[in-house]
């Protein structure tokens, strides 16, 4: 057996170390200039797959999930595995690099786990994804969503949005603007550019 070579460290936002597992690789390892990325969450990182779908992302996640089985569908379905779990830079498909890997440090919060990974990645927004289920987002007119809409929406909404896989229905109301805010927020952060707030993820968008 190899030996393991020294962990990394990194700072977490609020000055504590964050130990980064030794076969972690750096995102600059992968190419990603010629295709969109997609991502694989492991159990911990829920909130987050939610939030990089919200970006337009494509990312798994599935509930209570073994790390094996969760390290061979991010090689078998070419996903980027996104982790806070060390040991699961420990396996080998992992360790060698067979599966593209990015560690998540702990202690970051769900805005700074978005924060992170859009920067790590040099990520662009996109149109969103649902955000339960990472499905494309499909524009209605007010007609076409008439009969499911509520009438008080109807009336001050004129474009609503089907998700292609659950097929819950979704418009742009206060909510959808509360996510926007925090979308751009994370996107100026990746590209270092300055910004004096930080607001914090509310829930999903309203939905039928």
């Amino acid at each position: 057996m190899r030996p393991s070579p020294p962990p990394r460290f990194s700072l977490s936002p609020g000055g504590r170390p964050n130990i980064v597992p030794p076969f972690a690789r750096p995102p600059a390892a992968y190419n990603l200039s010629l295709v969109e990325p997609r991502f694989f969450c492991d159990a911990m990182l829920g909130g987050l797959a939610r939030w990089l779908r919200a970006a337009g992302y494509d990312a798994a996640f599935e509930q209570g999930i073994d790390d094996a089985v969760l390290v061979a569908r991010a090689g078998e379905s070419g996903r980027i595995l996104l982790s806070s779990d060390g040991g699961i830079f420990e396996r080998t498909p992992v360790r060698e690099g067979r599966v593209r890997s990015l560690y998540v440090p702990r202690a970051l919060g769900l805005s700074g786990e978005l924060r992170f990974v859009l920067g790590a990645f040099s990520l662009p927004l996109l149109p969103p994804r649902c955000m339960t289920c990472g499905g494309a987002l499909l524009e209605l007119t007010k007609d076409e969503a008439r009969a499911e809409a509520p009438a008080k929406t109807l009336s001050r909404i004129d474009t609503f949005y089907r998700c292609e896989g659950c097929g819950k229905l979704l418009w742009r109301g206060s909510h959808w603007e509360r996510i926007s805010r925090v979308l751009a927020e994370a996107e100026d952060a990746a590209r270092g550019r300055p910004s004096d707030a930080i607001t914090a993820c509310p829930d999903e968008p309203r939905r039928s």
